[in-house]
């Protein structure tokens, strides 16, 4: 749940050079901050009002905000499976928007209809994020900043996700296939892992601070 405020917070701090604008008629893209799951995880002060009714009150907030319904409008609420989505509302959300014809788009943790209520031509993939501690968190800041990357190095390693290739077509085998068939760059390290040939997570961690280049797949 924690994905919509970091997500909110990093684009909130972008500065004007960065392209954050307070100016609407200046904005190539708008964003939507749902708060979905911080919304169903409220208590609804009505003793009548349910999680329903509470999106059906954002959708029309959202509309009477929007400005221009023909830019796109980027929805930062990723969810992890289809039941999660339906049960914090995103698809009413984003069906309701639509219709009235406003350009959705939308963040995902995977390109997934399910889950984000839009083709996968209209989602946005963000990676997930893991907490750490404040230690670990300067730490791998200390040695990211110190460290030195080994130049045209390509690193990807992680799990097949059988099930997303049902789900959203993600086929991470043939997404990686031709790095790793490819011969030009010296040092490219890009394969998928299964429970019993996993990274040890500080050699990945290594990895993923020396690297030039470091994957984001579906």
């Amino acid at each position: 749940e924690s994905a919509e405020i970091w997500l909110h917070r990093a684009f909130q701090q972008l500065t004007s050079e960065e392209g954050h604008t307070l100016d609407p008629s200046e904005a190539d893209v708008f964003l939507i901050a749902g708060y979905l799951h911080l919304n169903l995880a409220t208590p609804k002060w009505g003793n009548n009002e349910t999680a329903e009714d509470s999106i059906v009150s954002m959708v029309q907030c959202y509309k009477d905000e929007i400005v221009n319904k023909t830019k796109p409008h980027l929805l930062l609420t990723p969810t992890w499976n289809p039941g999660r989505s339906r049960k914090i509302g995103v698809a009413p959300l984003v069906d309701a928007l639509t219709k009235d014809g406003v350009n959705m788009w939308s963040v995902g943790i995977e390109r997934n209809k399910s889950w984000q209520g839009l083709p996968p031509s209209r989602i946005v993939p963000v990676p997930y994020v893991v907490h750490q501690s404040i230690e670990q968190r300067n730490d791998e800041k200390s040695s990211s900043l110190t460290t030195p990357k080994v130049e045209n190095s390509v690193f990807y390693v992680g799990d097949a996700r059988r099930n997303a290739q049902g789900w959203g077509g993600c086929f991470r085998e043939d997404m990686i296939l031709p790095l790793q068939q490819n011969t030009t760059l010296p040092s490219i390290d890009v394969r998928i892992v299964g429970k019993k040939n996993r990274m040890d997570q500080a050699e990945y961690n290594h990895r993923m601070i020396t690297s030039e280049y470091c994957l984001i797949v579906c």
